[in-house]
């Protein structure tokens, strides 16, 4: 559903109520089961669910990933991936290509304390530092500012991730709802509750998912 937001999750006897808005409309939705999947914006909506301990939401710590693109004919014709940096909170800036063979390198790590999608241009130079150590020839020139995304992590810099489980484990609070609320390791989904929590809340209906890549919004799913 396009321009839907959940505001507000409240248990009930039955099952749960969903309320927000769709194009500017209010809206309510009863189902039995919710996943909370809401990516930069799972926090927000679990300290809008009605009687969840503000202690089992977790901090949300912003990790932007950002790309440069490379002008010309892409020298690789594969994926390169060198070993990252023992502090980095990523993969390290890799080669990729996409779909039609054009070369970008990335992501590097870089906390936010607000959502920022901008790639600074003075990056160049320290991509390119990176970048030559498996392609010393680059030059640095064709380098040009790509895009970025960001990831909900568990920790900020240099601190340890909690495990995924006992981060589960505090997240499936009712029968019948879990959230997911961050990626905990380098190039790792979010922190997902075990097999027996999944089976425990969405044997045998279907539920609500409620993820996206921008904003909450809500999708049903039937067996």
């Amino acid at each position: 559903m396009l321009d839907t937001r959940v505001e507000r999750l409240e248990p009930g006897a039955d099952g749960w109520l969903a309320s927000g808005r769709s194009a500017g409309e209010p809206f309510q939705l009863k189902t039995q089961r919710v996943v909370n999947a809401g990516g930069l914006f799972a926090q927000r909506l679990a300290r809008h669910t009605a009687g969840l301990n503000a202690a089992q939401v977790p901090p949300l710590h912003l990790c932007q990933g950002r790309y440069f693109g490379y002008r010309g004919r892409s020298p690789f014709h594969h994926l390169i991936y060198p070993l990252p940096p023992a502090d980095t909170a990523g993969l390290g800036i890799h080669a990729t290509l996409d779909l039609a063979g054009q070369l970008r390198f990335g992501p590097d790590t870089h906390y936010l304390e607000r959502l920022d999608y901008r790639v600074d241009e003075q990056l160049r130079e320290p991509f390119a530092a990176a970048i030559r150590r498996y392609f010393p020839g680059l030059d640095s020139s064709r380098l040009t500012p790509g895009y970025s995304g960001i990831r909900p992590k568990l920790a900020g810099p240099g601190n340890r991730p909690p495990t995924s489980l006992s981060k589960a484990r505090a997240h499936t609070a009712w029968p019948g709802w879990s959230t997911c609320s961050a990626s905990s390791h380098r190039g790792s989904p979010p922190a997902w509750p075990s097999p027996s929590a999944w089976r425990r809340c969405f044997e045998p209906r279907g539920v609500i998912l409620l993820r996206s890549s921008s904003q909450p919004f809500t999708t049903r799913i039937r067996p």
